[in-house]
């Protein structure tokens, strides 16, 4: 199985509105170079979550038969809760320096 320490989380930052369902970042899961899964979102969300930010994580899916699809599912719910709590602290930590960045460009 693969570790979670194994596993390098891309963040993009998206600039938008911060309304309900509205996407804040793309991310990307890099296993060792061996092969990228993009297409992770970060949504804001009307409902407090388990890291107690009003933000969830969605996996890639696809559209079909009206509804949406998810491309990438871990049948092990634990490790699963374990990868979203960590791409959770990777955005919270492209966020803090991606505002250090603008601190720095406003001085």
């Amino acid at each position: 199985m693969v570790t979670l320490d194994e596993i390098k989380i891309i963040v993009k930052l998206t600039a938008g509105e911060l309304g309900q369902n509205a996407m804040r970042a793309m991310i990307t899961l890099d296993f060792g170079g061996v092969f990228k899964i993009k297409g992770f979102r970060i949504q804001s969300s009307k409902f407090e979550g388990g890291s107690g930010d009003r933000i969830w994580v969605t996996p890639p899916s696809y559209f079909a038969k009206g509804g949406y699809h998810p491309i990438f599912f871990s049948e092990d719910k634990d490790w699963w809760k374990r990868l979203e709590a960590k791409i959770i602290e990777a955005y919270r930590d492209a966020c803090m320096s991606d505002a250090v960045r603008d601190l720095k460009e406003d001085s």
